[in-house]
């Protein structure tokens, strides 16, 4: 992540995770601080794939917005290229670990009412 540590998605199994893919010059951390405060005493984990150069550059981008989120420092694209050549772009995967929405800011359903879906839907036994 940003600071070093080591994550991966299986780390967040269970859980309603929305994938940011983001750069710190862009204005998307918004929507994600709204999402973040909506379901804060949710399941709901809001973690990120950033592809700045610099480190530190992201850490002042979510701090300047009051989020708190881990995010994959990616500078060589290694991982964003894998999902998607758009930036920036959400991906929501449910309890079940299926991938249920992709979207860019010009997305025909707004981000908050695909989270709001996936934290209603109850996981699969």
């Amino acid at each position: 992540d940003l600071h070093g540590l080591s994550m991966k998605l299986s780390d967040f199994q269970g859980k309603v995770v929305v994938i940011h893919h983001w750069h710190a010059g862009l204005e998307s951390l918004r929507e994600l601080k709204e999402v973040s405060q909506r379901f804060a005493t949710t399941d709901v984990v809001i973690l990120g794939v950033n592809i700045n150069d610099d480190a530190n550059d992201a850490i002042a981008a979510t701090t300047k917005e009051g989020l708190t989120m881990q995010s994959w420092f990616d500078p060589d694209e290694m991982i964003h290229s894998k999902w998607s050549s758009s930036i920036p772009i959400d991906f929501v995967v449910d309890r079940d670990g299926v991938l249920v929405y992709t979207g860019q800011r010009q997305s025909s359903q707004p981000l908050l009412d695909v989270v709001r879906e996936a934290v209603a839907k109850s996981p699969s036994r």
